[in-house]
């Protein structure tokens, strides 16, 4: 972040330094203000550390990234998801873009109703089969009279 966040803040910009090491971060980013959509939003967590020691965290979604000129990009926030509260956050901030409890639920829940709609084709499948064999046996029924009938 360029500035300090504070609590009420909706967005941010980011201005990235042009070293070589950074080359491949602003490539990464103008990747990815093409995917932000309404149901496919980047989660960021910021992130306060006492040494190694984690002390607080904020997850907010980032809901649009907007180049404003050549490698400045201003990030569109909602603030203090997964009931994580949005605090002010001083400049130098460390930010990374980690899966966190909400994504895993929802991977959870799309599995779930992706499971639920293999076992109704499943289920349907077998009512289908069994329909089959159903109607195989009385074809055969059918012919079997059939051939009484004609002496065969």
């Amino acid at each position: 972040m360029d500035a300090t966040l504070t609590a009420s803040a909706t967005s941010f910009t980011l201005t990235p330094n042009q070293s070589p090491t950074n080359v491949d971060g602003l490539k990464r980013i103008a990747l990815l203000k093409d995917t932000i959509e309404p149901n496919n939003k980047l989660k960021l967590t910021l992130i306060n550390r006492k040494g190694n020691q984690e002390t607080s965290y904020e997850i907010v979604d980032v809901t649009r990234i907007q180049e404003t000129s050549p490698n400045t990009f201003v990030f569109t926030i909602q603030r203090g998801r997964e009931n994580t509260t949005a605090v002010e956050w001083v400049l130098g901030t460390p930010m990374e873009a980690r899966l966190t409890a909400g994504q895993m639920n929802d991977l959870i829940q799309m599995v779930q109703v992706g499971l639920t709609s293999v076992k109704t084709a499943y289920d349907k499948g077998v009512e289908a089969l069994n329909k089959a064999n159903e109607n195989a046996t009385q074809i055969g029924q059918i012919d079997q009279a059939l051939q009484a009938i004609l002496g065969a």
